[in-house]
């Protein structure tokens, strides 16, 4: 299974049997659902990551897998984010500034009453 939970780890189908998916074109827009032939596109729950890229069309942008129960209703949490053609890059944080700790950064001693 190539698909990952929030955390990283294999995600786990559970009662899922297919997805639902949902499209974002870049960060900060809204997501919508992808259809084909006027209904809601579902990929079956053992979907390779190639069959994945050829459904969509391999459209840039991020994708989430909402799952869906044999019923047709949703069910459990989704698989995490994918991202074509490849995971955003994460912003390296800045390096904090180093200093010499001074006098100024020592607190005046408090006496605490018995």
């Amino acid at each position: 299974m190539w698909l990952t939970d929030q955390r990283g780890r294999t995600y786990r189908l559970g009662p899922t049997v297919a997805f639902q998916v949902y499209f974002q074109p870049t960060e900060g827009k809204l997501w919508s659902r992808l259809y084909r032939d006027g209904q809601p596109l579902r990929l079956p729950a053992l979907v390779t990551r190639d069959e994945f890229v050829a459904e969509v069309g391999n459209v840039e942008g991020a994708y989430q897998l909402q799952p869906i129960d044999a019923n047709g209703k949703q069910c459990g949490d989704p698989p995490a984010m994918l991202f074509l053609p490849n995971p955003p890059v994460a912003a390296a944080s800045p390096t904090p500034a180093l200093r010499k700790i001074t006098l100024d950064d020592i607190d005046e001693p408090v006496a605490i009453a018995e």
